[in-house]
This record gives structure tokens, sequence and C-alpha cells, in this order.
């Protein structure tokens, strides 16, 4: 589902967060095309969801990674990378679904 036509740097009204939430159930993938969000602005972001978690793996490094974790497969110059791995959990997945 593709939802555009809203800042998600800023807070969102009841009716807003409301609709993302039923986009989300109805479609189990929502898009917000042309954001660009601050760590800071994504945990605010997600925090109208539901409490947002530390990653696990993380507690230790909370400078690096103290309001979100960021997952690319660019390089420093905007790149792309590709690696050879034979670790299933090197491409996307998802951590914890079962929290939902």
């Amino acid at each position: 589902m593709r939802i555009s036509g809203i800042d998600l740097s800023q807070p969102l009204a009841s009716e807003a967060q409301d609709a993302i939430w039923h986009a989300f159930l109805a479609h189990h993938v929502v898009v917000f095309p042309k954001q660009f969000l601050t760590r800071e602005q994504q945990f605010a972001f997600a925090a109208h969801f539901g409490e947002v978690e530390v990653h696990g793996a993380h507690r230790g490094e909370a400078k690096r990674y103290d309001v979100a974790h960021v997952m690319t497969n660019l390089d420093a110059d905007g790149r792309p990378v590709i690696r050879v791995s034979k670790a299933a959990n090197y491409h996307w997945h998802t951590d914890k679904p079962y929290h939902a």
C-alpha cells in the first residue's frame, strides 16, 4: 500500500495514525515515498504504533544504535555493495514479528 501526501517527520494526527494502522493490517506493507527521516524522527513515527524496543544485539552500542538501526546495501559513496554470503539472515529479514 502506497501512502503519499503525509509528512512523517511531524507528529501524526489520530486520524492519520488510524489510517496508517488499518492500511498496514490490510496490506502488511505500507510504503511512504519521498520521506527523509532522521533516526529520531523514525523512532517518533514508530512510537505512534507501540513501544519501540532496543535491538538486543546492540544494547551495548547505544551511541551507534540508540534510536534506529540503519540497514543499507550502499557504501559510503552511495554505490550498491554486492556481497556473497551463504548465511540466509544476511539478506533482509525481520526480528521478533511475534511481538505484533
